[in-house]
């Protein structure tokens, strides 16, 4: 129910709650090993989780509007942080599989994006050599506007039904 919760607020991971809950483990493997009765119990949680939720939403939208489109703005503004692409990659570690894994990022400017040369990591996992990589800048603002487009024009279609 907490997990179904986190899904419907922006800038909030589901899957994360999940994480926290150590629930995520025991759902990935329900699904990989078809466990119905696990699934059946955790889409009923979601089911009424959603309910109560989506009435929670509206009751707080109704009676504290200001407040809680702050805090939705927030968690949005707040997770933009993850999904920033420009990352300088500070260091890395070995996960269990024997790959390099990015440990430390910290996010950069569209043009002193850089990556890291693979064979260049210390026994530490710190690159020692970087090198210039395509930012992709034109892609990424070409993606903005469109998803700019498709919001004004389905709220220009949703104006034009309810009138």
């Amino acid at each position: 129910m907490i997990a179904i919760c986190a899904m419907i607020l922006p800038g909030i991971s589901g899957s994360f709650i999940l994480l926290i809950l150590g629930s995520y483990q025991t759902i990935l493997g329900a699904v990989k090993d078809k466990e119905i009765l696990t699934i059946a119990t955790f889409m009923g949680g979601c089911v009424v989780g959603l309910l109560a939720f989506s009435k929670v939403l509206k009751w707080t939208f109704s009676k504290f509007h200001d407040i809680t489109v702050a805090l939705l703005t927030g968690f949005l503004v707040g997770s933009l942080n993850k999904i920033w692409p420009w990352k300088k990659i500070d260091s890395f570690r070995m996960n269990s599989h024997g790959e390099w894994v990015t440990f430390l990022d910290h996010n950069v400017l569209p043009e002193n994006y850089e990556v890291p040369v693979i064979s260049s990591i210390t026994e530490a996992g710190i690159p020692t050599i970087y090198q210039n990589a395509d930012s992709q800048i034109l892609i990424a603002l070409l993606f903005s506007l469109l998803g700019f487009a498709l919001i004004f024009g389905m709220e220009a279609v949703a104006n034009k039904l309810k009138k």
